[in-house]
């Protein structure tokens, strides 16, 4: 349940190694297990993209079903910012001419060498 990492911005790049993809996709069952714990009879699934996407692609769905709307409306939302939190997710915009790493998808992390520190890729 879950295909991993992208969100545009003018033409940008959230970019994994395979490694990181499947890190990715734990943290993104680990998010689906907290919904299970914070909201009853829910069945959930989230999809991220990889690779490079244009200004408007869509980069992720959430999909959560429960008994009341109001709790998949929360659980939807609980899962997007637990993806901006947790989930390894590094931007790198493109530009006519050139690219630059941006940081992390909450823009808190930015890169002045121009890519993520090996220590922001190593696996929990």
């Amino acid at each position: 349940m879950a295909q991993f990492a992208n969100l545009p911005k003018a033409s940008g790049l959230y970019t994994l190694n395979t490694r990181l993809i499947l890190h990715g996709r734990k943290k993104l069952e680990e998010i689906g297990k907290e919904i299970d714990e914070r909201w009853e009879n829910t069945q959930t699934a989230i999809a991220h993209r990889v690779g490079r996407l244009d200004i408007s692609d869509i980069a992720v769905v959430i999909a959560v079903s429960t008994p009341h709307r109001k709790d998949a409306f929360e659980a939807s939302r609980y899962a997007i910012e637990r993806i901006k939190e947790i989930v390894p997710i590094w931007k790198k915009e493109h530009w006519e001419n050139g690219e630059l790493w941006i940081g992390d998808q909450k823009e808190q992390v930015s890169y002045e060498g121009n890519l993520p520190a090996k220590e922001e890729m190593q696996d929990d």
